[in-house]
């Protein structure tokens, strides 16, 4: 079961022992916040999902200084693919990730892979940023939780056991390093920190402060870290084969390639500084609640409590941008990773990209970063596979605009609940007031889908809009939807992305979690009760 961490508001599953976003030592809801309502009972046992390509999604970091201590274990994630039209600055992903509980163990499909099974449950997971390669920590004391550590894996094209006793991990964004902990002394509150790499595990120190942040840099070969002196005294060093020291009470927070940026916090303030220069450090700022950044770390765009959004680029003072940044607007496959609750994003630049400010309006930011509102008061909206093409619902109205300076163009008049795009922007899905599911292409006439449907999915496959109608399965390329068959039970939740198709179903006690790489024939992953 899902419910919401009483601190920050982010879903949180119901063995989670501390919050991924905010960090929050996480209490199980009471019976009387479980009420059994029909949305209760299907969201018991939704998929996971990363969020849809393009839409406003929420990734909001109440502190920047984020608990390493976060489990995350994600029933089924399934992540969007290569898309042949988006520019070249955007990295699509490349993988897809899928597990879940079954009676047998855990079930892991990779990339479309053969399952594997795990005698354990997932604990903590951590994608590359192009999602072919996953760590993975294994609790494998029958969810008792494990005083001694964790089994530590990587799933890539192989299925790989590294070793046991990890209390934390993270996988560098290229899925090139670990960089991990281990023979933690809750006296000392110090463990062994580690990285590995190529198949090789070097220790970098036995001196890591425990609660500090587990930092390593995209290509998994730089590692920031916190110690305590004698004095018990905290300081920040970076390594690169060799400790360099950063400084008295500084905690590393994210790291370029080579120690070429560094972000830290120092006294609650985020710093940039190059390398181990630290006459080369610029203060970013206090109070910040949201960041994010592009692949290399070279960019981060932040917000300050009270003030604007800010942009710092290559270590250098910060610009001011529109209003606060709530998400920004990626093509479909362009998915973000979440690395110590911050949004790194596959972009290279964030120049001539789109954000949603927190007052509801879409910004554009052009070739020389200044910040353009586009269209206001809006509801949500999506970018087109192009990065030019903007749709957005506003007054219950569906419209379209072309890059920042095009005129808006109406699409849907009526009571608009809520829609998905086809990945070029030239065609909606959408629901009315009534609860009926059309389909309509440019300005033409709208074609109805169904006029009794449940739950729709989160995204389109291949562009074609998968629902559940009466405990079936139904799927609709812009005609009348078809039933799906070979799914035994009740049909609870589905998932989708340009890799595949996942779904939860109900058969009396059991439920039985399904998984398509076509979107039409339905393997049995697994089941459970």
């Amino acid at each position: 079961m899902t419910y919401k961490c009483k601190n920050c508001g982010s879903e949180v599953s119901d063995n989670m022992r501390f919050c991924g976003t905010c960090g929050t030592p996480l209490e199980p809801p009471t019976e009387t916040e479980k009420s059994e309502t029909l949305e209760t009972i299907l969201e018991s046992d939704k998929p996971v999902l990363d969020k849809p390509a393009g839409t406003a999604a929420d990734c909001r970091l109440k502190k920047f200084i984020i608990p390493v201590a976060a489990a995350v274990l994600a029933l089924i994630v399934i992540i969007i693919a290569v898309s042949i039209f988006i520019p070249g600055k955007y990295v699509a992903a490349k993988g897809s990730f899928y597990s879940c509980n079954t009676d047998d163990g855990t079930v892991v499909i990779l990339n479309g892979k053969e399952p594997v099974i795990i005698d354990g449950t997932i604990f903590n997971q951590s994608s590359s940023l192009d999602r072919k390669k996953t760590a993975l920590l294994v609790d494998e004391s029958d969810g008792k939780g494990s005083a001694d550590g964790y089994a530590l894996y990587l799933v890539s094209d192989k299925f790989e056991r590294i070793t046991d006793g990890v209390f934390d991990m993270v996988l560098s964004l290229s899925g090139n390093g670990i960089a991990f902990t281990r023979e933690q002394d809750n006296k000392s509150n110090t463990a062994e920190l580690c990285l590995y790499s190529n198949g090789k595990t070097t220790t970098v120190t036995s001196d890591f402060r425990n609660g500090s942040t587990l930092v390593v840099s995209p290509d998994g070969k730089t590692v920031a870290y916190t110690t305590f002196t004698d004095n018990k005294d905290s300081v920040g060093y970076y390594w690169d084969g060799k400790p360099h020291e950063l400084g008295k009470d500084i905690m590393p927070l994210f790291i370029a390639n080579g120690g070429k940026y560094i972000y830290y916090n120092k006294n609650d303030v985020l710093y940039v500084q190059k390398g181990d220069n630290g006459d080369s450090k610029i203060k970013l700022g206090g109070n910040i609640t949201d960041a994010f950044f592009n692949d290399d770390l070279s960019q981060i765009i932040f917000n300050i409590i009270g003030s604007n959004a800010y942009i710092s680029r290559n270590a250098n003072a910060k610009e001011q941008l529109s209003g606060n940044v709530s998400s920004f607007l990626m093509p479909s496959g362009v998915l973000p990773g979440y690395y110590q609750g911050v949004g790194i994003y596959p972009v290279s630049n964030f120049a001539d990209t789109y954000y949603l400010n927190t007052l509801d309006s879409v910004i554009h930011i052009d070739g020389k970063f200044a910040a353009d509102n586009i269209v206001k008061s809006i509801s949500y909206a999506y970018v087109s596979d192009n990065g030019k093409i903007i749709t957005y619902l506003k007054n219950s109205n569906v419209y379209s605009v072309n890059g920042g300076s095009g005129t808006p163009v109406e699409l849907v008049s009526g009571e608009v609940r809520s829609f998905i795009p086809v990945s070029n922007g030239g065609a909606i899905f959408y629901r009315n007031s009534d609860d009926e599911l059309y389909y309509q292409k440019g300005k033409g006439k709208p074609t109805l889908v169904s006029n009794d449907f449940q739950v729709i999915s989160d995204g389109l496959f291949k562009n074609k809009l998968f629902y559940i109608s009466d405990g079936e399965l139904y799927v609709s390329s812009g005609s009348r939807g078809v039933s799906i068959k070979g799914i035994e039970g009740d049909v609870q939740s589905v998932s989708v992305g340009s890799l595949g198709v996942s779904v939860t179903a109900r058969d009396g006690a059991q439920t039985n979690y399904y998984y398509s790489v076509d979107g039409s024939k339905f393997t049995l992953a697994g089941s459970k009760g």
